[in-house]
């Protein structure tokens, strides 16, 4: 017991002076030693030595053995600070909230530095409740006030405005993706791949996610922030004509963070809209971005076998329809689905699709579905 309180104060020495290869390299002969009994801070000190030494993934493993081993709320608290230090908003929440339901834990940065994550991972309402708490801690301290006031503010505001912005590296750690009808801005420096000459900063405004292709991002960029904050140009914000900007394209990796606007009632539907209204424009006027995005687009929504595609069944009505890919000739041969309970259920509506034909969106299922799907179509008399 004694060794091992020697070996455990040697690496804490070592940490304090930033000596951060002696912490590893003793803290890997603590963990190695048979015996030893581990006081969590340990994990702390190593894995943050870890992250200075860029071996971020045993150091997030690190953190979570720490978490795991009980901790208490000051090192729980530490690891969040480093976490969001590092830009790790998403993964800080967990340790942030074990240490403030410590009772004793009363440090107005901790649940400052927790309002702070929840609002980049746009959850407004815990960022409003923990920055609120962390105002109360703050007392009379401007300089604390003023920083929290800052977050708290915005929080509120996208609250009022029914607007989300998340981080984005939160959101794909929390299953997000960009597709069509996310809205996006951008890092500092990003760089287009094809964009309007008259468009110098890409960084300057959100963007309108029209396509992915690969990851790269075909978009259109919204004005300046008027009533929705996001930049659109009107009351009726489902019109794509209010839709004004160039049209870009850049790597999603540019992105920073993903925004939601509750007007929008539909934004794929929006984002196919816009892709449409494009298409129906004298081609030689549009500009070559532009002209980028349809050609992305078109090709992202490509139909292959065994896709269910929509189509504008009925352009006086605009009424769309679902069909599921079933062969491939001179034109795509289909049959109608129809959405059941949240499953596709094939009607007998067998048609023909020409191939110049505006896919406005397309689902790739997988071969068990289609299985069924052709099961149940092989049973309609009129299909045989």
């Amino acid at each position: 017991m004694r060794a091992a309180g020697r070996l455990f104060n040697t690496i804490k020495i070592f940490f304090e002076v930033q000596d951060y290869e002696n912490v590893i390299k003793y803290s890997k002969q603590f963990l190695n030693t048979p015996n030893m009994e581990v006081n969590p801070a340990l994990f702390y000190y190593y894995g943050v030595s870890l992250l200075k030494t860029n071996n971020i993934p045993q150091a997030l493993e690190s953190f979570e053995q720490a978490y795991d081993r009980g901790a208490n709320c000051i090192t729980l608290a530490n690891i969040g600070r480093t976490l969001v230090s590092r830009g790790y908003q998403f993964e800080s929440i967990k340790y942030f909230e074990k240490a403030i339901q410590d009772p004793n834990y009363n440090n107005w940065l901790g649940y400052f530095l927790l309002g702070k994550a929840y609002f980049f991972c746009g959850n407004n309402e815990l960022a409003i409740k923990n920055l609120e708490t962390a105002m109360i801690l703050a007392g009379e301290d401007k300089d604390k006030t003023d920083k929290i006031k800052n977050i708290l503010a915005k929080a509120k505001a996208s609250v009022n405005k029914g607007i989300q912005k998340i981080d984005y590296q939160a959101y794909i750690k929390m299953g997000g993706s960009i597709k069509s009808g996310s809205i996006v801005d951008l890092q500092y420096g990003s760089q287009a791949i094809s964009q309007n000459s008259s468009n110098t900063d890409i960084t300057a405004k959100p963007y309108f996610v029209l396509c992915n292709e690969d990851n790269i991002i075909y978009a259109i960029a919204l004005t300046n922030s008027q009533k929705f904050g996001i930049g659109l140009t009107n009351t009726n914000p489902n019109n794509p004509n209010y839709f004004t900007g160039s049209a870009i394209s850049f790597k999603q990796d540019y992105i920073k963070s993903v925004i939601t606007d509750k007007s929008l009632t539909n934004p794929r539907a929006l984002a196919s809209k816009i892709y449409h209204y494009l298409c129906r424009q004298d081609q030689s006027k549009l500009e070559s971005s532009q002209i980028a995005l349809i050609e992305a687009f078109n090709r992202t929504l490509k139909p292959e076998m065994h896709d269910i595609v929509t189509i504008c069944a009925d352009k006086e009505q605009a009424k769309f329809s679902h069909y599921f890919i079933i062969g491939e000739e001179e034109e795509f041969q289909a049959v109608e689905v129809i959405l059941v309970n949240g499953t596709f259920v094939p009607t007998t509506n067998y048609v023909n699709i020409p191939k110049d034909t505006i896919i406005f969106e397309k689902a790739t299922i997988i071969p068990e579905t289609a299985a069924i799907l052709l099961d149940i179509i092989g049973q309609h008399p009129g299909l045989k």
